[in-house]
């Protein structure tokens, strides 16, 4: 087998067992979350898994390729007139942790007899308040407008 052959036969292989596919409430924003894992029995010699998530701003997602007016404007310095990229999204295609609009995150590796038996939609709602928290939001709920009550932080919409 050639490198590049055998490059292509181990390409894709990380994380690729999906767990599951969500739309998430993160503080008001709909985001489109994608949870994929991979085990490590055979190098830990117990059950241990480690997760890798993908967080999307879903109105963005939505748009697909067609997203070049989701950006905020061009600055232009006022002295020299030179123009300065700015890779940050509008505030309404943004993630609460993310300018954006998208978050990838691992996980480290966890010894699944520790886990108390958590499914995913466990692990997507702990991992997305810890990333919250990160984000330097304390609180653990949100006054939402929609609802006009206080709601979670972090919530699942549903499951795709």
């Amino acid at each position: 087998m050639s490198g590049l052959e055998n490059m292509r036969s181990t390409t894709n292989k990380f994380y690729e067992k999906v767990e599951g596919e969500y739309i998430l409430d993160l503080k008001g924003v709909e985001t489109h979350c994608i949870v994929n894992s991979d085990r490590y029995d055979d190098i830990y010699k117990k059950p241990t898994i480690s997760y890798h998530f993908t967080f999307e701003n879903h109105r963005l997602k939505q748009l697909g390729d067609n997203d070049l007016h989701t950006y905020e404007p061009t600055k232009v310095c006022p002295t020299s007139g030179v123009k300065m990229v700015n890779f940050k999204r509008k505030p309404e295609y943004r993630l609460p942790f993310s300018e954006t609009g998208y978050k990838s995150h691992f996980s480290g590796f966890i010894d699944m007899t520790s886990m108390n038996f958590m499914g995913a939609d466990d692990v997507v709602v702990e991992v997305s308040k810890w990333m919250m928290i990160d984000a330097g939001y304390k609180r653990k709920k949100y006054f939402c407008t929609k609802r006009f009550a206080d709601v979670p932080i972090v919530s699942i919409i549903k499951k795709i």
